[in-house]
């Protein structure tokens, strides 16, 4: 496992840009037909929520 240490700004950074991404990818993956770019799109959904889990709130 690698480890990245990050100022609180930083990490507020990526916070808001993990979300925007999410919120956007959530839309795609409703918008999607195709079973297997579905399911691609949900396996990063769920990789994304749990990165942002783990982000300590602000």
């Amino acid at each position: 496992m690698a480890n990245l240490e990050l100022t609180e700004k930083d990490l507020a950074l990526v916070r808001e840009i993990l979300e925007s991404y999410y919120a956007d990818l959530r839309m795609e993956i409703a918008g999607t037909d195709n079973k297997q770019v579905r399911d691609t799109l949900k396996e990063k959904e769920i990789s994304i929520r749990g990165i942002l889990d783990r982000i300590p709130p602000q």
